[in-house]
């Protein structure tokens, strides 16, 4: 969802200082929905391993993994 937010976030101030891309640009939308869905699926399994297990222990694994993640695909993606 890093990466996702990042290419939104160029793409936005790109449309801000050039002519509007996101009207026209089919990636924007594409990007934008994969943000979303993202968010919803992370807030989701969130939920789920809150309601199975304690906080102390579900917050500090789904912080670990999702930098960890973040940091192989942002490695993945600008390297690439």
């Amino acid at each position: 969802s890093v990466l996702f937010a990042k290419s939104l976030n160029e793409l936005l101030l790109a449309s801000i200082t050039g002519p509007k891309i996101f009207v026209s640009y089919f990636g924007f939308y594409l990007i934008a929905a994969a943000l979303f869905a993202c968010i919803s699926m992370q807030i989701y399994w969130l939920n789920c391993g809150l309601a199975k297990w304690d906080a102390l222990y579900i917050i500090p694994v789904f912080q670990s993994t999702w930098i960890v993640f973040s940091v192989i695909g942002g490695g993945g993606f600008y390297r690439g």
